[in-house]
C-alpha cells in the first residue's frame, strides 16, 4: 500500500498534520510492503517512526529527487536533516534514475537501494514544420522550474532574434511566482513574446512540439526530467542548465546543449546557438535518436519490480 496525504493542509493545520496522518497505521496491518512518497516527508515522518517501532510492514520510500538541494541557508540544513532521517527510517529506497541512484548511494552507502527505471516508448520522429525562433517549455509553473532565468535570457535573445516566441505549457501551481514572472515579462517588454498556454490536450501538445524549434528547460532541480525525453522523442533540441539530473540525459553538443547553472546569459547563448542553425539541429537529432533508442522499456520496469519483490520475501 502507499499512504497518501488525503488533503493539502493549510498553513494553520500543518502543525498537527503529522498526528492526523497516523490514521494510516491501522491500514498498514493488512499489507507487507508500505511505499512512502518522498513528497510527503513533512507529514509522514511520525507515521514512519511509529511503523518502525511497531514493526508494521516493510516501509520503502520512492525518491523522486532530493528537494533540500534546491534550498538555501538554514532551510537547506533543516530540510536535509528532516529528509535524511525520513529516508534512513525506511528499510529500502527506490530510485527512478541513475542520478537519484548516485546521490542515494553516496548518502546511504549501507542501505538497500533498488533502481526501478522509468519506462519509455522508443518512438522518435522529427518535424519539418518548426518555426524559426519558436521556443517551448513544458512543466509546472513554479520557482523550482527556473522560468525567471528563461525570461531574462529571452530578453537577450530577442535582440538577436526579433521573431522569437516562447510557449509555456503547464499548470500554474504557484500563483505568487506566476505574478512575478508576469512582472518580469512586462519589465522586459516581452508581453507579445511569451504565451502561457496552461494545460493542453495531448493532441494540442503534439502540435506545439511539431512547431517548436528549441525546447528550453531551465529547471533548477530534477530527479530525471522526463519532459526532456519527451522533447527528444519529437526530435526537438533541448537546452537546459547543467545541474542535478540534466547532465545524466543531456550530453553537451551531442544530443542537446547545457548552460552553466543559474546563468541566464549562458542560457541565452545556447538558445542563440541553435536558433536557425539547421546543421546543428540535425547533428543533435542524431544524438537524440541514440538516446531514445537506449531508453528503458516497460519490460525492463516490470523485471526490476519483480526482482525487488522477490528479494524482499
Amino acid at each position: 500500500m502507499m499512504p497518501r496525504c488525503a488533503e493539502v493542509y493549510p498553513s494553520w493545520r500543518k502543525a498537527y498534520a503529522p498526528l492526523a496522518e497516523l490514521k494510516w497505521v491501522k491500514a498498514v496491518k493488512r499489507h507487507d510492503l508500505v511505499f512512502m512518497d518522498d513528497s510527503c516527508f513533512r507529514y509522514h515522518l511520525l507515521l514512519l517512526l511509529v511503523l518502525r517501532i511497531l514493526r508494521r510492514g516493510i516501509p520503502i520510500v520512492i525518491i523522486h529527487h532530493f528537494p533540500y538541494l534546491n534550498d538555501r541557508g538554514l532551510m537547506r540544513i533543516a530540510n536535509f536533516v528532516w529528509q535524511y532521517i525520513y529516508y534512513a527510517l525506511c528499510r529500502c529506497l527506490i530510485v527512478p534514475s541513475p542520478y537519484t541512484q548516485d546521490v542515494a548511494g553516496r548518502l546511504y552507502p549501507g542501505k538497500r537501494i533498488f533502481y526501478i527505471p522509468i519506462p519509455f516508448g522508443k518512438k522518435f520522429e522529427t518535424s519539418d514544420d518548426e518555426v524559426e525562433g519558436r521556443l517551448l517549455f513544458v512543466g509546472t509553473v513554479e520557482r523550482r522550474k527556473g522560468l525567471h532565468y528563461l525570461i531574462r535570457a529571452l530578453a537577450d535573445v530577442k535582440r538577436w532574434v526579433p521573431s522569437v516566441h516562447l510557449d509555456i505549457v503547464g499548470k500554474i501551481v504557484d500563483n505568487s511566482y506566476y505574478r512575478k514572472l508576469v512582472d518580469d515579462i512586462t519589465r522586459h517588454q516581452l508581453q507579445t513574446v511569451v504565451s502561457f498556454r496552461g494545460r493542453v490536450s495531448d493532441e494540442a501538445l503534439d502540435e506545439i512540439y511539431r512547431k517548436a524549434e528549441v525546447f528550453v528547460f531551465p529547471s533548477l532541480l530534477e530527479g530525471y526530467g522526463m519532459v526532456m525525453i519527451e522533447a527528444m522523442s519529437h526530435g526537438l533540441p533541448v537546452v537546459a542548465f547543467d545541474n542535478s539530473a540534466m547532465p545524466y540525459t543531456i550530453q553537451h553538443g551531442v544530443n542537446g546543449l547545457l548552460a552553466e547553472n543559474r546563468d541566464a546569459e549562458a542560457l541565452a547563448g545556447c538558445i542563440r546557438e541553435i536558433v536557425g542553425n539547421r546543421e546543428l539541429r540535425q547533428k543533435l537529432q542524431q544524438g537524440m535518436r541514440t538516446t531514445v533508442g537506449s531508453l528503458k522499456t516497460q519490460s525492463d520496469f516490470e523485471k526490476a519490480i519483480s526482482k525487488m519483490i522477490h528479494s524482499l520475501r
